[in-house]
């Protein structure tokens, strides 16, 4: 379900058009994407980014914490700017070796 909601994603943005307003409307504003990718998993209670080889991981595994203006986040999983599917595939496969 991931690669599909990805790949639509993206499709939206694509059939977009430069300066189309938000809603549709007059007066809106103008629509910015910013995309970001994150992988992790979670076994026996600990957490660790797919995105960083083991060597690199902390042993007692990332934390998740709470914050008021963003709620939950995992501190200290990467995020990879993406601007297409394609990108997300390669990250994917990446993270899943």
């Amino acid at each position: 379900i991931i690669p599909r909601a990805c790949e639509a994603i993206f499709d939206k943005m694509a059939k977009a058009k430069p300066g189309e307003q938000e809603g549709g409307g007059a007066g809106g504003n103008d629509v910015r994407y910013k995309v970001e990718a994150s992988m992790l998993e979670i076994y026996n209670e600990r957490i660790r980014d797919l995105f960083v080889p083991m060597s690199q991981q902390e042993k007692a595994g990332l934390k998740v914490r709470d914050s008021p203006s963003t709620g939950a986040y995992v501190d200290g999983l990467k995020k990879i700017p993406v601007v297409s599917y394609h990108q997300i595939e390669r990250l994917m496969a990446f993270g899943t070796k």
